[in-house]
């Protein structure tokens, strides 16, 4: 499912905000936050885009199959780039709702702490809280992040960024895991937005318990929206 908002002076130039609606089928997984969060920010995303026009061209998306591998927007992506369009921007939000402010609620792993010490020493003098969400993006993408911090700085988000070159975001598995990397193959910039999943929340993929609505924090959440929204905003006038 696309919708489409044609930009009024770069027509021409895409700016992507998307998530994948498909849950996992093991346990009857309700998916609330894998990918109901997501779901809920793009669409909501679109209907505070949509209400004044943008020069570039606002494209709103939700995915099927991400979790059978990508399929939905791999082939939204590669069928952009075999047909030459210009995707400036591509946001992806996967799970946004799951906060954590006990010490230790944040898990990471010994190969992401290597590549990112600095990141890994602020969530440690943080005694290990879930209570920011993550950004992962490609080096293209970064004026985006710019923006989106700042806007995160309003609405009192606290954020970490992992910045990936183009060896990295090729490579590091741990990092390719939502819809992002089908842009990223396809040549676009493309920007994750996560609560970073089994890191964080026990429930992922319902293996620890019911992934459903009570768990989901709804003011991180929205937190979360306004300040994806104004760095969209941003990027679709830049």
């Amino acid at each position: 499912m696309v919708g489409v908002r044609t930009g009024t002076r770069l027509p021409d130039e895409r700016i992507v905000v998307s998530a994948h609606y498909d849950s996992v089928s093991v346990n009857a997984c309700a998916g609330a936050d894998d990918n109901g969060s997501g779901v809920a920010g793009t669409l909501e995303a679109a209907r505070v885009l949509a209400l004044q026009p943008h020069d570039r061209t606002l494209a709103v998306a939700c995915w099927d199959q991400e979790e059978a591998g990508l399929i939905g927007s791999r082939a939204y992506a590669t069928r952009a780039r075999s047909a030459g369009e210009v995707i400036v921007g591509s946001f992806v939000f996967e799970m946004i709702g799951y906060r954590s402010s006990a010490p230790n609620s944040q898990r990471s792993d010994a190969q992401l702490d290597a590549v990112f010490p600095d990141q890994s020493a602020e969530i440690a003098a943080n005694e290990h809280r879930g209570d920011f969400i993550l950004i992962i993006h490609d080096v293209p993408a970064a004026a985006a992040i710019v923006d989106f911090e700042a806007a995160a700085a309003e609405v009192g988000l606290p954020t970490i960024a992992l910045s990936l070159l183009e060896a990295l975001k090729m490579n590091l598995d741990a990092l390719r895991r939502s819809d992002h990397a089908s842009f990223w193959d396809a040549g676009y910039p493309a920007i994750m937005l996560t609560d970073t999943a089994d890191y964080r929340n026990p429930h992922y993929h319902c293996g620890g318990g019911p992934d459903v609505l009570a768990d989901v924090d709804v003011d991180f959440a929205t937190r979360n929206i306004k300040a994806t929204v104004s760095a969209v905003a941003a990027s679709l006038d830049r």
